[in-house]
């Protein structure tokens, strides 16, 4: 890394974790769904259309990028290439845009992602052996009957 570098990514850190955005006028927020590549992402948008977007400049080699993650983009007029991505939304920035009202109501917010996650078992119940209490008696009865016979 060049010493030139650590500053500007000083200042993009900054912007991403500490500012807090509104959306403006055109802007629209999706949510990245896979990699396509050099800085290029597939995106859902709020209406559940799928479209490319592509990362600045500013952002490029400063901070990854996962599926998942909700971003706040600005249009592009370009044939395949339909959006920039203007910045990362990570919780603190979400709840403001929903005080605002202008988090699409298709979008599920952080917090209730999080309460859904501690409701659902780790394991699902077909998962779980069966407590059926004849089937543990009847294996331990074999058992009994095999060792008792090889004794005699």
């Amino acid at each position: 890394m060049y010493p030139s570098s650590i500053p500007r990514r000083k200042k993009v850190e900054r912007e991403l974790f500490e500012t807090l955005y509104s959306v403006g006028p055109g802007e629209f927020i999706c949510k990245l769904l896979k990699s396509q590549g050099n800085y290029l992402f597939t995106a859902e948008d709020e209406r559940g259309e799928q479209l490319l977007l592509s990362i600045p400049d500013r952002l490029r080699n400063a901070f990854y990028f996962s599926s998942g993650d909700y971003v706040l983009c600005a249009p592009l007029e370009h044939k395949k290439v339909r959006g920039e991505i203007r910045t990362v939304l990570y919780e603190k920035q979400i709840t403001h845009l929903i005080g605002l009202n202008s988090w699409p109501k298709n979008f599920p917010t952080k917090s209730s992602r999080k309460t859904q996650n501690q409701d659902e078992p780790y394991l699902s119940e077909d998962m779980l052996p069966s407590s059926d209490s004849s089937y543990d008696g009847a294996e331990c009865d074999s058992i009994k009957e095999e060792s008792g016979s090889s004794s005699s």
